[in-house]
Order: C-alpha cells, then sequence, then structure tokens
C-alpha cells in the first residue's frame, strides 16, 4: 500500500509538472500571437508607407519631368531670344554705320550749300 501512495504522489507530482509546464507553454503560446500580431500591425503600417512614399515617388518623378520639359522649352527660347539679339545688335550696329555716313553726308552737303549761297550773295 505504501508503494501505492508513493506512486500516486510521484503521479501527483508528476501531473502538477506537466499542467505546470503546459500553463508555461500556453502563456509563451499567448505571448508568441501577440508578438506575431504586434509584427503583421507593423508590416502592414510599413506596407501603407510604403505605398504612401511610391505615390510621393511617382508624382515627385512627374513633376520633375514637367519640369525638365519646361527647362527645354525656356532654353530654348532663351537661345531663339538670343539669336535675335545678336540680330538685333548686328542692325543696331549697320544703322549706327548708316546714320555715320549720313551725318557725314549732311555735313558735306551742309557746306557745299553754304559755299554756293555763299557764292550766290557775292554776287
Amino acid at each position: 500500500m505504501e508503494a501505492i501512495k508513493k506512486k500516486l504522489a510521484i503521479l501527483k507530482e508528476e501531473k502538477e509538472a506537466a499542467v505546470e509546464k503546459a500553463e508555461d507553454a500556453e502563456r509563451q503560446k499567448k505571448e508568441a500571437q501577440s508578438r506575431a500580431e504586434a509584427a503583421e500591425q507593423e508590416v502592414q503600417n510599413l506596407t501603407r508607407k510604403l505605398k504612401l512614399l511610391e505615390t510621393d515617388l511617382e508624382q515627385s518623378e512627374d513633376k520633375a519631368q514637367d519640369s525638365d520639359k519646361k527647362l527645354r522649352v525656356a532654353e530654348g527660347q532663351v537661345e531663339e531670344l538670343q539669336r535675335e539679339k545678336r540680330q538685333l545688335e548686328n542692325q543696331i550696329g549697320i544703322l549706327e554705320t548708316d546714320l555715320e555716313q549720313v551725318e557725314l553726308n549732311y555735313d558735306k552737303v551742309k557746306r557745299e550749300l553754304e559755299t554756293t549761297l555763299s557764292e550766290l550773295q557775292e554776287m
């Protein structure tokens, strides 16, 4: 009988140890599930953030392309305006030369007229 009592006591202790192990395993399982849920939530948050960043990137790339196109157009306009400026400067140079020639001719004709008038008055 004593052996049976000892055996029952050992079995009871083994049962209590097994129950404690099972409870500990259940607690660890719950903690692991909680960490997994938190990690899943973090993954979802990061996925949303990534999508927002990708959208921002696409918009920024579109704006950069638009700006690049506008810059190329503006550069073309600047080149055209510079050509026109050079043409106008050339025309101004020609007109200044023409003006100098006209002034010289005017002075010459004026002197000739004054000479002629002077000769006419002497007559």
